[in-house]
């Protein structure tokens, strides 16, 4: 009896033991099915590892990256004492050098009441912790993604980041923070729409109203680029493929119904040109519907309750006749690309299958179809 009750109590040490020590390696391993990874998907980046992702654990306040495939860590990431609650989100830059990730940090820890957020940025190759930006939780919203509120350059070298503190441009070359002057929420810059215009040292991000142009090196609010800002409710942009040309589009309120002005832009000259939108077309910004210039920058395309078409090398004096050149009645199910500068292929389904068409810009003539 006794030597079964020792046996019993000696295999409960043993599994206790057992607990302890996986515990203990727990904080340096993770297995492959504890999370979702976070790898970074831009695989042909300078510094893209295959199998690599962050991981956050919670009772070691330590941030690691791991190899997917084998729980091994690979490296630790610098940490601050205040993170208190997980890591939400992660954007890689697209030479996968740099780490962003949006973390619960305890800004009160005297009553560690609910937690407000901070971006973070990480150099994955040496693991400092370069920037730290609070925000509030109003800020981040319900989604933690950080799509509005956080904008990558494509060359890696620039970040936006929306803050408590205003909207801030880092810069990889010396890791520097520049505010951006005059983003507030007058302009309400959204980042999900960003340009980086190197060409001309300055980056462009849709607001509300307007378009706005800040300066990279300064910060300063260049421009802002707009139809008619008097009463707008949201505002977008297109740029040209040679990116010397920019469409704006202001939908605003008029009376019970909404409009949609549209000015071309030239950011050479810093011209613009207004066209006639018409009544018929409404919702353009506001529902993302495809809109675009031809390769040689010539024609100008809006799809919304018909495909219209803007010959902008020959454009009336007054703005009231500045109207499409073409409108071609298809209703609102269908796409459409550009073949070549001076033709469009639209197609949409019908009751035979699908229908491809292809237009001459300049005539507007029907060339041909195919089922």
């Amino acid at each position: 009896m006794n030597i079964k009750r020792y046996d019993t109590l000696n295999n409960i040490f043993t599994l206790v033991a057992i607990l302890v020590v996986l515990v203990v390696i727990g904080v340096n391993r993770t297995s492959a099915q504890e999370r979702l990874p976070y790898f970074c998907s831009h695989t042909d980046g300078t510094f893209y590892q295959e199998n690599i992702t962050p991981h956050y654990a919670l009772a070691a306040n330590r941030l690691r990256l791991l190899d997917w495939t084998t729980g091994e860590e690979t490296m630790v990431l610098e940490s601050t004492p205040d993170m208190v609650n997980g890591f939400f989100a992660t954007h890689w830059t697209q030479d996968c050098r740099y780490l962003v990730g949006l973390m619960a940090v305890n800004l009160n820890n005297l009553t560690y009441e609910v937690p407000d957020y901070a971006f973070m940025l990480w150099d994955t190759q040496s693991g400092a912790l370069l920037q730290r930006y609070d925000v509030a939780k109003d800020i981040v919203g319900t989604s933690y993604n950080g799509d509005e509120n956080i904008a990558f350059s494509p060359n890696s070298q620039y970040m936006i980041f929306r803050t408590s503190d205003g909207y801030f441009l880092w810069n990889a070359e010396n890791n520097s923070n520049t505010l951006l002057i005059n983003a507030s929420i007058d302009r309400a810059p959204n980042l999900s729409h960003t340009h980086w215009d190197f060409a001309r040292n300055q980056v462009i991000i849709k607001g509300n109203p307007g378009v706005i142009a800040y300066d990279l090196g300064s910060g300063y609010e260049r421009f802002l680029f707009t139809s008619t800002p008097e009463n707008a409710q949201d505002t977008d942009f297109v740029m040209s493929a040679d990116q010397s040309k920019m469409a704006v589009f202001t939908d605003q309120t008029s009376s019970d119904r909404r409009y949609t002005s549209l000015s071309i832009w030239d950011l050479n000259s810093m011209q613009v040109t207004e066209l006639n939108v018409e009544d018929g077309i409404y919702y353009v910004a506001y529902h993302g519907h495809r809109y675009g210039f031809s390769a040689d920058n010539r024609f100008f395309i809006i799809r919304g309750t018909a495909l219209r078409i803007w010959d902008l090398a020959n454009l009336p004096t007054e703005v009231d006749n500045r109207l499409p050149l073409h409108r071609i009645p298809i209703g609102w199910n269908f796409t459409w690309e550009f073949i070549d500068s001076d033709t469009i292929n639209v197609h949409w389904g019908s009751s035979t299958g699908v229908l491809s068409t292809y237009y001459h810009l300049a005539t507007g003539v029907e060339e041909w179809r195919s089922y």
